[in-house]
């Protein structure tokens, strides 16, 4: 289940220009097939072109491992120069759907509820009591 959280999350995390890939060759997908479907349920020339996105990078991340990777597209919106593996992209908001995979991975090994009291777990500091916490925990 939680390879399949990684490549939703890791989807979204690169459809919204996020992270340079690592070393390897431009290009390199050994399952062409595979990016072909994500490329496809993306709508992805569509999305470039409604967002006005000039160039991204794409992962594909499979039980931990990057399974394939691609790049599409140029660096700048009135550029010439090509999106690459080396290509740097703003962080964005990338620390959120990287806690969730790491409070689904807890929970998946039975260390976390996602039902119990927050404050349970919480040890430096805890949620105060509010008017929001009186009646329900936060969890």
């Amino acid at each position: 289940m939680l390879s399949r959280v990684l490549f939703s999350i890791g989807i979204g995390l690169c459809v919204t220009p996020c992270f340079a890939q690592g070393e390897r060759a431009a290009g390199a997908c050994p399952d062409a097939r595979r990016m072909q479907i994500v490329e496809k349920g993306l709508g992805l020339d569509e999305l470039m072109r409604k967002h006005q996105v000039p160039g991204i990078s794409i992962a594909v991340i499979e039980d931990y491992k990057l399974v394939c990777a691609k790049e599409y597209g140029v660096r700048r919106k009135d550029g010439s120069e090509p999106v690459t593996a080396r290509t740097l992209f703003m962080a964005g908001s990338i620390s959120k759907p990287v806690a969730a995979v790491g409070a689904l991975s807890l929970v998946e090994q039975g260390k976390l509820n996602l039902d119990e009291d927050v404050n349970l777990k919480l040890r430096s500091w805890k949620v105060p009591e509010n008017q929001y916490t009186r009646e329900q925990t936060l969890t």
